[in-house]
């Protein structure tokens, strides 16, 4: 804080820094495009992004064979890791996959979520076997209303 001449205190005033527009625009982009025109979009804008995602796709391709085997063996045998590194990411790795299964258990277990194929109906305004349930019960003929000078007969 500061005093001024009339030994008033006064705040100062800071100024915050800019939040650069950028990230969240990077961050939008990436999680509301679709995916092929989001590269297509890095393409023209971030070349180095798309290089290195490109090299990274065809990486993955290449090992391919390879990163099965290691996880295979690695569900087989958790405690022998090729390297340090690999088994705390396997382990890592494992753990999110396990919650997502059982979250996508519980969400198909959760009745909110499920439908039955046989019994899924369209709701029609106008549906013929919906409109037999508002016969009277006395009487097996439908009731017919009458409008009339304003009043229904």
């Amino acid at each position: 804080m500061e005093k001024n001449d009339d030994n008033e205190e006064t705040i100062e005033q800071h100024e915050e820094p800019e939040v650069k527009n950028e990230y969240i625009d990077k961050l939008t982009l990436e999680l509301f495009m679709n995916r092929n025109n989001y590269n297509k979009y890095l393409a023209k804008t971030d070349t180095k992004m798309f290089d290195s995602q490109r090299e990274y796709k065809m990486k993955l391709k290449k090992y391919m064979v390879e990163i099965i085997d290691i996880t295979s063996e690695l569900i087989e045998n958790p405690e022998n890791p090729p390297n340090g590194e690999i088994g705390s990411i396997f382990i890592d790795y494992s753990k999110s996959i396990m919650k997502f299964l059982e979250m996508k258990e519980l969400e198909q277990s959760n009745s909110f979520y499920t439908s039955d194929n046989n019994k899924q109906e369209e709701e029609t305004i106008f549906d013929p076997e919906k409109m037999d349930e508002n016969r009277p019960k006395w009487s097996s003929h439908k009731v017919k209303k009458v409008y009339r000078n304003g009043f229904f007969f």
